[in-house]
């Protein structure tokens, strides 16, 4: 991932259960967080990253409904954009797959990657963090 300079204050972090209702309340959340701070521009692309993450760290990066995931958004400088952050509780690296037109899933991270201007991840406590960069339009 390309270096940028993150502000060290979230203008949104929430934790919620891994739980399938969390995709819906994460896009809400988002939009409205952006649209607060004056960041309309990104609400479309971050509401769907934002659900595409929740909903591969529901599937994939929890072992029971008890876990946590954790969303921040945190405005970038230099270059200025957005990072929206997703935590899961798996240490297992997010995999993009390959998929057929007929698969109705793995096209998530795919989704991630046409969206931003540059992804990762990181190992964040025992599980991990995938971090999502926005550029400014």
């Amino acid at each position: 991932m390309a270096s940028a300079v993150m502000n060290t204050d979230p203008m949104i972090a929430i934790v919620m259960l891994s739980t399938p209702e969390s995709v819906g309340l994460v896009r809400g959340q988002v939009r409205a967080a952006l649209e607060y701070h004056g960041l309309g521009s990104y609400v479309e692309d971050a509401e769907l990253i934002a659900s595409e993450l929740v909903s591969n760290a529901v599937r994939h990066g929890s072992t029971s409904t008890l876990d946590k995931v954790t969303v921040a958004l945190i405005r970038v400088e230099n270059p200025a954009g957005l990072a929206l952050i997703v935590v899961d509780s798996s240490p297992e690296p997010p995999v993009m797959r390959e998929f057929t037109l007929d698969d109705e899933g793995g096209r998530g991270l795919r989704i991630v990657d046409a969206l931003s201007a540059s992804w990762d991840w990181r190992p964040e406590g025992r599980g991990k963090a995938i971090i999502a960069i926005l550029g400014d339009e």
